[in-house]
């Protein structure tokens, strides 16, 4: 029941800006989640206009279909981590 940190990029990035910090915390115990918000990174950009409304909106989706499942384990604490972008969506 380890806690899960969700990492979130800032603009122009992507999930890459976190291996090195992903790696330090899985190996002091946390979970760890990231992934491309939409229209950076490998995510395919939606029709319509990017908002910080509907990242937020992409991060709900994704906690609720994954964290219920993860490794079959609910986490006891899930805290939400971001730059730039990523800060505003957390």
């Amino acid at each position: 029941r380890a806690p899960v940190i969700v990492l979130l990029h800032g603009l122009n990035a992507s999930l890459a800006s976190f291996c090195t910090l992903g790696e330090a915390l899985r190996a002091r115990g946390f979970r760890t989640l990231t992934f491309d918000l939409y229209g950076f990174g490998l995510s395919a950009s939606p029709k319509g206009r990017l908002s910080p409304d509907l990242y937020v909106e992409q991060l709900k989706d994704l906690l609720d279909a994954v964290l219920p499942v993860a490794a079959g384990v609910a986490p006891t604490s899930v805290f939400i981590v971001g730059y730039c972008l990523g800060g505003i969506v957390a």
